[in-house]
């Protein structure tokens, strides 16, 4: 489904990203008198570049679309994009090559890349938006800023989840990642707290053997189960509990990179029954009123957006609309248009800067629909 090559810059900040011409998107040579500077530092190729390269590309389409929405010049807004190829000393490299020069707004991910550069950027005290999963990412300096979902929205939905169905033992799998870590580890008491029993496991992202962790599952004997991993993990996760039966009308929830599988047009037998957290913009009634901007998405590049993409395209437009209110890009101004209607609903940040907003459940019925649960 996505664009998955390698896109590393190795020109000037003062030359904006070359991919940002197939879009028309003006570039500006510093000339202009005024410029927002935005860095991006993210995992461009490999694996993780499913849902990153989408967010790219939203962004941009959002920088396209903003300044004429809101009558800006289009040479204000320049970009510097650069592939840390989900390194954190990759990332930490970029970083230090970018601050050689100011910028306005950066963007880093993911989680682990993230953490080992936002000390640094906090210095800056320019707007940093993450596109980091971790719960307490925005809490760490007041120029931290997230729109975008994650664990800590994902939380309250599993939660909630498992009191609907009356859950009394829970198997609750994910990646051995710290981002995931620091979410189980909040997450499970809160089930146990709930009066269920829970058993925790955590698996490494190259993990083959999923019929081995299928059994320690089938084992334990649970009436729901919880699985966190991007889609290359959630599928064979899935197959092997199928084929234990143990796959049944939405007693297995899973992640949000699980709409990777329904955009990459994976059979149906292979996903329906499945329960998946989703950002509202990728359930039915979200899917409809972004039905344009999802067309003319398709339309520059050949693929659906999926939620990182309509992110992205927001993050933009909400750094547009900043500037057009206030002539200036930082968090004050960034806060000064919220609440703002964006292709993923009313987006508004709370005390932590960290984005205000509800998550829904979705399940797959046996002809590839979707039905919203919440």
């Amino acid at each position: 489904m996505r664009r998955t090559g390698k896109f590393l810059r190795t020109v000037p900040t003062s030359i904006a990203l070359s991919a940002a011409v197939g879009i028309g998107l003006t570039i500006s040579t510093g000339m202009a008198a005024d410029r927002v500077q935005i860095d991006m530092n993210l995992p461009l190729s490999g694996p993780i570049a499913v849902v990153t390269i989408p967010y790219r590309d939203g962004l941009l389409m959002g920088l396209k679309e903003g300044v004429k929405q809101y009558n800006v010049p289009a040479d204000i807004f320049v970009t510097d994009i650069q592939d840390n190829a989900s390194e954190a000393k990759q990332a930490v490299t970029i970083m230090q090559k970018q601050l050689l020069e100011p910028f306005d707004v950066y963007i880093s991910g993911v989680s682990g890349q993230t953490r080992a550069i936002a000390p640094e950027i906090d210095k800056t005290r320019a707007a940093h938006f993450g596109y980091a999963f971790d719960v307490s990412f925005t809490q760490g300096a007041p120029n931290r800023m997230r729109i975008l979902p994650s664990f800590r929205l994902e939380e309250p939905l599993y939660v909630d989840y498992a009191k609907s169905r009356a859950a009394k033992r829970i198997a609750a799998l994910h990646l051995n990642y710290a981002s995931q870590q620091e979410f189980y580890s909040e997450l499970v008491p809160l089930l146990q707290k709930g009066g269920a029993e829970v058993m925790r496991e955590a698996y490494d992202i190259g993990t083959k053997d999923y019929s081995t962790l299928a059994l320690k599952i089938a084992s334990f004997k649970p009436d729901l189960i919880i699985i966190d991993g991007f889609s290359f993990n959630l599928l064979p996760f899935i197959s092997a509990l199928r084929t234990l039966d143990m796959v049944h009308d939405g007693n297995l929830i899973v992640g949000m990179d699980f709409i990777d599988l329904l955009h990459n047009k994976t059979p149906v037998d292979q996903i329906k029954g499945v329960a998946f957290a989703s950002p509202l913009v990728e359930l039915p009634a979200g899917e409809k009123a972004a039905s344009d901007w999802v067309a003319r998405f398709k339309s520059s590049y050949k693929e659906e957006p999926s939620w990182p993409g309509a992110e992205g395209y927001d993050t933009a437009r909400v750094s547009v609309a900043a500037y057009a209110k206030s002539h200036k890009v930082d968090p004050e101004t960034i806060r000064g248009v919220m609440p703002f209607d964006g292709i993923v609903g009313r987006i508004n940040l709370d005390r932590y800067n960290d984005i205000d907003a509800t998550m829904g459940i979705g399940l797959v019925q046996g002809d590839g629909s979707v039905t919203a649960l919440k």
